[in-house]
Parts: structure tokens; C-alpha cells; sequence
């Protein structure tokens, strides 16, 4: 028996439907609109072990697709992402569902995703499903593991449950210790994350120490201007802001842009980002003239390499909006 092709096959698939009307193709978009006639028809006559066997294809597909790369190619797969959420809680979130090692590298990818797209509510099954399978198949200090800790404790913080913030951070931070060393910059993540409880908690001044603490490592390993250190400037002014030394914060966070400009260019995201912290640390100091034009000098730069929709360029726009 000769076999065809599987492209040849989806090529006549094409064909057909599109004789019928039945799908268009988006050229601009490099994209097909199928007609909800046929995936009404597709669905039902799937048995429900079909509907999951599929399922979990198009999870794999999205898990090797997503990157925390730029926000206008993550843009692009999060409609597939939000309806493959919905048929998530129908087939993966169930405690019977047994996770693949390699399947739970796609869920924290897509955990981690739809955090970064704020939508933090739905990140939390994919990386507690995630966990849970990295736990029974690596242990529970495995690197695999911890790095999945270090995220569901960035989601508890930024859902301000600060006893499982505490709880998952702390985990992390004392298993990469364990791993690879107090200085390691997995270890030194996991404990900026656990200075963000101390800060949420109230304790801001523990969470000054803990941020200088996490600086002065990355001064000594990484040098003056790694992005790490410069991004770990960046956290110690904020601290200092929120405890009001605003004179200090303001130099830090300097230190920290021209460090970017220096490191990586004048229109680098990251040099940019640092530009509206300045604006920020100016406003706070009610220089209103300093603050809009560090806020405009990001705001133009965000716009022209990121697009006008990408979020930092929002926030920037924002902070415009702020100062007038």
C-alpha cells in the first residue's frame, strides 16, 4: 500500500473546505479562519480520549512554540493558548492526569506565559500541575523543580498570598543554595524573589538588606555591568523609594540606565525600561521637567522598537500621563 504524504493530505484538507467556503486564508497573517460549522463537527465526533489525545498535541506544540521572547510573537499564539486554558480544566487539571516529564516543561512554559501576559489566574493550575509531576519524577530538589518553585512563588507574591509567597521562594532560594552555592544567580533570583515578601509582608528594610545582599554578590561574580547587576541596581532604588530616600534611590537607578546605555546601547528594551525608573525616581522627587523627559525619551524609544501595544511601552505612556 502506498502512503501519502501527511503535508499532500492536509493540502487536499484544504482544498476541500475551501471549495465549501468553509475556511479562508488571512494572507497578510500567514493564517487560516476555519468556520465554526467545522470545528463544531470535529469535536463531536471525537470521543472524549480523542478530545484529550488532541489536546495535549496542541499543549506540546504551544510549550516548543512560546518564548519569553517579544511580546508581538508571544501575542500571536495567546488566542490558541486562552482556548486550549479552556479545555485544560476539562482534561489536565484533574488529579487522575498523569504528566509526562517532557509534558511539564510545556506546562511551565505556558504557566509562565499567560504570567507574563497578565493573566496570573490562569498561570497557577499549569504551574501547580507542572510541579507536581517534576516532584514524582525528579524530586522535590531537583533544579527542574526548584526553578518551577522560584515561579509559583512569583505568582503567590504577585497575588499578594504572602504566606505561600514566603514558602515557595524561601524553598527555592535554600535548594539552589544547596545546589550550586549562595552566589549562583539561580540561588541570588530566588532570594530577590524572597525580598519582595518582605516587602509585601511590610518589612521593607529587610527587604533593602536582601536586595543589597543579592547586589553586592552580582557585583563580585558578574561585574559592574551585567544586566543581572544592573537590574539588581534597579530593585535596590525601588526599595529605597519605598522607604523614602529618595535622593539615594534616585542615584542608583541612574547608575543603573547609564549602565544600560553603556552595556548595551542607547535604544536597548532593557536601557529603555531603566529610563522610565529615572522618570519614576524624578516624579517622586516632584522634578516634574527631569521626570517627562526620561519618561518621553522611553516612551519614543518603546514605541519605535517594541509597537505602541506592547506593555512596557504602556507603562511608559502611562507615566507620562502622570507627570502633565
Amino acid at each position: 500500500m502506498k502512503l501519502i504524504p501527511l503535508g499532500l493530505l492536509v493540502s487536499e484538507a484544504i482544498a476541500t473546505l475551501s471549495s465549501f467556503s468553509l475556511i479562508e486564508r488571512t494572507h497578510s497573517a500567514a493564517s487560516f479562519s476555519i468556520h465554526p460549522l467545522i470545528h463544531t463537527w470535529t469535536r463531536e465526533r471525537c470521543t472524549i480520549d480523542e478530545r484529550m489525545r488532541f489536546a495535549l498535541k496542541a499543549t506540546q506544540g504551544l510549550g516548543v512554540a512560546l518564548t519569553f521572547g517579544a511580546w508581538t510573537q508571544r501575542r500571536q499564539i495567546l488566542p490558541h493558548l486562552q482556548v486550549l486554558n479552556e479545555w485544560a480544566k476539562d482534561f489536565f487539571f484533574r488529579d487522575s492526569f498523569e504528566l509526562s516529564a517532557e509534558d511539564a516543561k510545556h506546562f511551565y512554559r505556558i504557566g509562565c506565559n499567560l504570567m507574563l501576559d497578565e493573566q496570573s489566574a490562569s498561570a497557577f493550575p499549569w504551574l501547580s500541575k507542572a510541579i507536581e509531576s517534576q516532584e514524582n519524577k525528579h524530586g522535590k530538589d531537583h533544579l527542574i523543580t526548584l526553578t518551577t518553585a522560584h515561579q509559583l512563588g512569583a505568582w503567590f507574591l504577585r497575588e499578594k498570598k504572602n504566606a505561600q509567597a514566603s514558602i515557595y521562594c524561601e524553598r527555592a532560594y535554600v535548594g539552589m543554595k544547596k545546589l550550586y552555592g549562595p552566589e549562583h544567580p539561580l540561588a541570588l533570583d530566588s532570594l530577590e524573589g524572597l525580598a519582595l515578601v518582605y516587602s509585601i509582608k511590610g518589612d521593607e528594610s529587610k527587604c533593602l538588606e536582601l536586595h543589597e545582599e543579592v547586589l553586592a554578590a552580582r557585583h563580585r561574580t558578574l561585574g559592574s555591568l551585567h544586566e543581572s547587576t544592573l537590574h539588581s541596581k534597579i530593585l535596590v532604588g525601588l526599595s529605597l523609594g519605598r522607604l523614602k530616600r529618595l535622593e539615594e534611590a534616585l542615584e542608583i537607578v541612574m547608575r543603573a540606565f547609564v549602565g544600560f546605555e553603556k552595556a548595551s546601547g542607547k535604544d536597548h528594551p532593557k536601557t529603555l525600561v531603566a529610563a522610565r525608573y529615572v522618570g519614576r525616581a524624578f516624579l517622586e522627587l516632584r522634578n516634574y521637567e527631569e521626570s517627562l523627559r526620561y519618561y518621553q525619551l522611553a516612551l519614543a524609544g518603546q514605541e519605535h522598537i517594541l509597537g505602541k501595544d506592547d506593555p512596557e511601552t504602556l507603562k511608559s505612556a502611562f507615566g507620562v500621563g502622570m507627570v502633565h
